[in-house]
């Protein structure tokens, strides 16, 4: 429902703008191995002649496809003058990645010469392209939509590096919904947003104008993968998380000052560890400095929180595989580091202990369009005395024409803010409203934020597709507000208030908060909530009226009604507040919730109702559907809601304290109680079985 509406709000913050930026090109930058199901693999190894015209069809029936021996057998195209396609696969495919390796092996005299992999393949006339482009003058990458026979640039950059002719790149295309990526050598370099294509096959692309004679394009080692599952993070490695990387050492680099550390730095290889000794360090502007997947450059302290940054901000752009472990941050400036359009760039192990600056700072940002892969992790962040941020993930501001994806902040603590602000004082911020209508797919996973008060908003979610698991809140006046964007996972979390109540500035009172929800196709599953005292914006459970429709408005920094939420296997005990409906911050917020399902949670409270609809509108109540909770009314509370049995049962439901929580005991009337289906639904270490239990837990207490 109105998904066209919201997808064209895109173009009002410049999705499609033309980009040129210089960027290295051949850096042997091996991406992670992604994960999804193999669709179509073929390295051309089992053909004793082309396959094109048999197993890969001739898109444009033209050209010569042949094979040829390169140490292994390879797909080549000789043809110039005009655009040559090879297809393979299911044109009902939607959501995947392709890949091949591909080369150029020479130079136009005149024109240009163009080869790369499309994706969403209909016919000749409808499909994307990622593209390595060479001429005389200058060499690019692009990406490139052709709709009805009429193609357009959808992004370009202009590599500051060569096209290596005797070199075979691996181009890899990325569709996801409306979100295309491009990767050259495991380096994002090009991405955008479009809506005109939604499924197709894949195919090998070439385009080489009569200056190009003599010579050809080669293809090998084509591989498509699926996306199996809506969360994008779909490996969930459950509470424990998964094995920590070992990497190896080539080289040992040690160093004892900052001159040794910008020199060890300026002549890094892959493999490298840069060692730092005791002592205080200040770092230059690293730019443009690649490791690999399997051998990262590491700049570690030998003594884990030994090594102290003072000096200005750590600024890293346009680098990959890199890793920051073991260092103590106490530097000064509006960032303590900032990470700008890089892949895979590790910061773990170390301590935020800044002094206060001066106005505002943040003390990580991720930032830049091309950024993707980056993880925070195993750090302390703590007694944050100037307002800003522990962390952002970000896009470009103010162009606003993307953000930084599959980021991961993972295994940390934060703690010990400053009292609440007013605003932008948030621990962790994924996105920001003009950047909103993006999924970031940013992982958020077995933290703990104690006392984290600064602001209204603990995690700020400002993008679509992030997932928010296995944290746990400990005495926190705020709440996890999914504040913009779509499609965000809330699952596993501990929110744990012990009754902590506080004041803001003006003395006004503040209560330990859950999840707050604007905007569509959120899941909320599998949390629990005991000791909370927040209530209107800060109740457990807080779904409040919206001010915007994405269906008639483009202003982005409104409040998005909530619409077609899932709300289910939620635990909530002796809260003071528990869940509540459709507030209008005074009769600003008109618009109410819509499709909210409630479904198979457990809530058990002693005061004030357990559901509380903040006004008595038809149209809000309409809007929730109810199936299969429990609800206990204990003292002076009440159920709040007129329900049917089948809706709400009105029972104890027999939970005991079992390793810190409370969970149904052995009688409990919850045991494989649940109805409805609800496949997405982990629980403590594997998915639930087909009779599961109501609440947030699977494994009973004994």
């Amino acid at each position: 429902m109105n998904r066209v509406k919201r997808l064209l709000l895109l173009v009002l913050v410049g999705v499609f703008a033309l980009s040129v930026i210089q960027l290295p090109l051949g850096t042997d930058v091996q991406a992670e191995q992604n994960g999804g199901i193999v669709l179509l693999e073929d390295d051309f190894n089992a053909y004793s002649q082309s396959p094109v015209g048999s197993t890969w069809s001739n898109g444009t029936n033209n050209g010569s496809w042949v094979l040829e021996a390169h140490g292994s057998q390879m797909l080549k195209q000789a043809a110039t003058g005009s655009t040559y396609v090879a297809a393979r696969g299911d044109t009902t495919w939607t959501d995947y990645e392709v890949s091949a390796k591909v080369r150029l092996t020479g130079t136009p005299t005149t024109g240009s010469a163009r080869v790369g992999v499309a994706a969403r393949y209909t016919d000749k006339n409808n499909y994307y392209t990622l593209l390595i482009r060479r001429s005389q003058t200058k060499d690019e990458v692009l990406l490139t939509k052709r709709v009805s026979n009429s193609e357009s640039t959808l992004k370009t950059v202009t590599v500051s590096s060569t096209i290596n002719t005797s070199k075979l790149y691996t181009l890899r295309l990325v569709v996801t919904g409306t979100s295309l990526e491009g990767y050259v050598d495991g380096q994002l370099l090009v991405s955008a947003t479009d809506t005109a294509l939604t499924q197709g096959s894949i195919a090998l692309y070439v385009n080489n104008g009569s200056g190009y004679a003599g010579k050809s394009t080669l293809f090998d080692d084509v591989i498509v993968k699926g996306q199996g599952s809506t969360d994008p993070n779909p490996n969930d490695p459950g509470p424990v998380g998964p094995e920590e990387p070992q990497y190896p050492t080539d080289r040992l680099v040690p160093v004892s000052n900052s001159s040794q550390l910008s020199a060890a730095i300026t002549g890094a290889k892959p493999g490298d560890l840069i060692e730092l000794n005791d002592g205080n360090y200040t770092f230059p502007s690293i730019s443009k400095l690649h490791g690999t997947a399997e051998k990262p450059i590491r700049i570690k302290a030998k003594n884990t929180g030994l090594a102290v940054v003072t000096g200005s901000t750590v600024y890293i752009k346009e680098s990959s595989h890199l890793v920051l472990d073991g260092l103590t941050f106490k530097n000064t400036g509006s960032y303590s580091v900032r990470m700008t359009n890089n892949n895979y760039i590790r910061l773990t192990a170390s301590k935020f202990n800044n002094p206060p600056h001066t106005g505002s700072s943040t003390w990580v940002m991720i930032d830049g369009p091309l950024s993707s892969h980056n993880r925070v992790d195993h750090s302390v962040f703590e007694n944050k005395k100037d307002t800003g941020k522990f962390i952002v993930i970000g896009g470009d501001n103010p162009g606003f024409t993307g953000i930084s994806r599959y980021d991961r902040i993972d295994h940390n603590t934060f703690r010990n803010t400053l009292p609440r602000q007013v605003n932008e004082s948030e621990p962790i911020r994924i996105g920001e409203s003009k950047l909103s209508l993006y999924d970031s797919f940013t992982l958020v996973e077995h933290n703990v934020f104690e006392r984290t008060d600064s602001d209204p908003e603990i995690i700020s979610v400002k993008s679509g597709k992030n997932v928010i698991r296995y944290n746990t809140f400990k005495e926190s006046l705020g709440t996890v507000s999914l504040r913009h964007g779509n499609g965000t996972l809330v699952y596993g979390n501990r929110f744990l208030g012990n009754l902590r109540t506080g004041l803001d500035q003006t003395g006004k009172f503040l209560g330990t908060g859950g999840i707050r929800v604007y905007g569509d196709d959120h899941k909320i599953f599998n949390n629990y909530f005991e000791g909370l005292t927040g209530t209107t914006w800060d109740a457990p459970i807080t779904i409040t009226n919206g001010d915007a429709d994405y269906s008639s408005s483009t202003d982005l920094t409104k409040h998005y009604l909530p619409r077609n939420v899932v709300i289910a296997h939620n635990t909530l005990i002796n809260n003071v507040h528990n869940i509540e409906l459709g507030y209008t911050n005074n009769n600003n917020y008109t618009k109410p919730p819509q499709q909210i399902t409630f479904a198979n949670n457990v809530v058990v409270g002693s005061e004030n109702p357990l559901v509380e609809f903040k006004t008595e509108d038809s149209a809000l109540k309409a809007g929730f559907i109810w199936q299969g909770n429990i609800m206990f009314p204990t003292g002076t509370a009440t159920l709040g809601i007129t329900a049917t049995a089948s809706q709400i049962k009105v029972v104890d439901p027999l939970l005991v304290k079992w390793n810190g929580e409370y969970r149904p005991a052995s009688n409990s009337p919850a045991l494989n109680a649940a109805t409805g289906s609800y496949d997405f639904v982990y629980t403590e270490d594997s998915q639930r079985a087909s009779a599961y239990h109501v609440g947030a837990h699977e494994v009973p207490a004994p």
